[in-house]
């Protein structure tokens, strides 16, 4: 074997280390979460009565019910309990979790601005 394709051989196997690690840290477990335990809001005959919250952004994965739109985080704010992800099309909230258990959501201290 050439120095060049030992070289190659280490970076293939380096690279495929990484991709399997990549894709053993980003899979993410959903689990539902009732909006009452969540966020501070009125229960009604059409869902649950909340404020306006700002989103934080989109992440990669799709609503686990819909299997289209990419949910929504929201972070610690005014009327939020938990940092928690939402689908803006069924309204449906998630926690997330890794494969592990690990929580993702998880911060590392305990804020609240009510």
């Amino acid at each position: 074997m050439s120095k060049f394709d030992a070289e190659n051989a280490a970076d293939a196997g380096a690279n495929s280390f990484l991709d399997k690690r990549r894709l053993e840290t980003t899979l993410l477990v959903f689990k539902q979460l009732d909006p009452a335990s969540i966020v501070n809001g009125i229960p009604t005959s059409a869902g649950y009565l909340t404020r306006d919250f700002i989103f934080a952004g989109e992440i990669r994965e799709t609503c686990p019910e819909c299997q289209t739109p990419h949910l929504k985080l929201v972070l610690l704010q005014v009327g939020v309990i938990k940092p928690h992800l939402v689908c803006p099309l069924c309204t449906r909230c998630f926690d997330a979790f890794y494969v592990d258990g690990t929580p993702a959501l998880e911060t590392p201290f305990f804020c609240s601005f009510d």
